[in-house]
């Protein structure tokens, strides 16, 4: 795997790749490479024909009937990469993946986890695996579902051998447990996080008396205007019980569509300031829990 080094620059790099330039920040942060791949990521909720027409470099796009997950590839010869995209869940098909939350052993990386991300990522890896060069930079993206989708896929990718430069994620609910996620230690993941989106938290654990799910990677907390948190993987294992208590008191459920990272991101592109997680709540729109609605959930993100 990467070393975590890597993970603060990843962002840079893959705007350098895509674009000959990079616009990084001090701490790595590249709020355009991140804007960049959440229009990406936005894009796999509209249709094949609509996502080819919009990106010239798509070479394959799916929607994986048994699973109705959609994801997209761009392949770029000239910088030697491809963009695997994921879409997020847009119906109760994909819902009762989400909420098949017991936990199995993923007999390909021995690892605990999900049961329903993980049958939706072993239906659709053969597939995705077969559109990807060995010899090129791989990159991940995707929204919710998609993110989590996103994740796996290069976990499987890096112990296939493929070269993984970077995997971004928007609202990235939980795949494995502790011992899974200190064992991904290193993974190039970025998982972007806007204000109190309760996806990112989901599941806590697994059902019939489960371990509890934990998250690996570093995050950025998309805060309103300019601001934002930013905390690396070491950080994230280090935060007390009682940080997450507290950020579970104010969830929100509109804070998961896709349309409010794309604003957020979409604010910071000429600006951006890094903030203490002790200042958190002087700079997010809502300090409440919103309702947990069946109907809100079973509906396009978008």
């Amino acid at each position: 795997m990467l070393p975590f080094a890597c993970v603060m620059c990843l962002c840079g790099v893959w705007l350098l790749a895509l674009s000959g330039k990079s616009v990084a920040r001090e701490d790595g942060v590249s709020f355009q490479a991140l804007y960049d791949l959440a229009v990406l990521s936005d894009l796999a909720y509209q249709p094949p024909a609509k996502i080819k027409a919009k990106r010239r470099a798509v070479t394959w796009v799916e929607t994986h009937a048994p699973t109705n997950m959609r994801y997209f590839v761009e392949t770029k010869e000239a910088t030697r990469t491809q963009t695997a995209v994921f879409r997020g869940s847009v119906d109760d098909v994909n819902f009762e993946f989400n909420f098949d939350t017991f936990a199995v052993t993923d007999s390909k990386t021995g690892l605990v986890v999900h049961r329903g991300f993980h049958e939706v990522a072993r239906a659709i890896y053969p597939r995705l695996k077969r559109q990807l060069r060995q010899d090129y930079t791989i990159y991940l993206t995707g929204h919710s579902l998609g993110g989590t989708m996103a994740a796996m896929m290069g976990v499987y990718l890096q112990q296939d051998g493929f070269r993984v430069g970077g995997i971004y994620t928007f609202g990235q609910p939980k795949f494995t447990d502790m011992a899974g996620a200190r064992s991904l230690a290193g993974l190039p993941l970025l998982r972007v996080i806007h204000q109190n989106d309760v996806a990112a938290f989901f599941p806590p654990k697994a059902k019939g008396n489960g371990p509890r799910y934990e998250h690996m990677g570093s995050i950025i907390n998309l805060l309103k205007g300019p601001y934002y948190i930013f905390a690396t993987e070491t950080q994230v294992f280090k935060a007390p019980p009682q940080v997450v208590r507290n950020v579970r008191r104010q969830f929100s459920l509109p804070d998961h569509k896709m349309k409010f990272y794309l604003r957020n991101l979409g604010g910071k592109l000429e600006g951006a300031k890094r903030v203490a997680f002790r200042d958190r709540v002087k700079y997010i729109d809502r300090k409440r829990r919103e309702p947990m609605r069946r109907t809100f959930n079973f509906g396009p993100h978008r």
